[in-house]
């Protein structure tokens, strides 16, 4: 069953309800200091890895990717219907499922820099 964000309502698998402390890896706001979900990225707009919120199989597929924290990343497309992303990290181009992008927490790069 689908979690539901506090404050956004939007129904992508969070696992919060209520309390704006535990918003779910969806929200595009979260309570870790201004992170937000890679999914939220639009192309063209480059941010650093703050957190990876998954764990298990799941969590160490993610940083085989290379998606560990500190590591800046760009958004450089998006299929036709939203899903996948793709990013481009140093190097490299990777492709990303919206709901492994969920997990994933970034700062943008320009926010930072201001």
């Amino acid at each position: 069953m689908f979690g539901h964000c506090h404050k956004w309502g939007c129904l992508l698998g969070c696992n919060s309800t209520d309390s704006e402390d535990s918003a779910g890896p969806c929200c595009p706001v979260n309570a870790t200091g201004g992170a937000v979900s890679l999914r939220s990225l639009h192309p063209g707009q480059k941010a650093r890895i703050a957190r990876v919120q998954a764990s298990g199989e799941l969590g160490r597929r993610i940083r085989d990717m290379g998606l560990i924290p500190g590591a800046e990343v760009e958004v450089v497309g998006r299929a036709p219907l939203r899903d996948p992303v793709a990013l481009r990290l140093p190097g490299f181009t990777l492709s990303l499922r919206n709901n492994e992008a969920d997990h994933i927490l970034v700062e943008r790069v320009e926010e930072m820099d201001e």
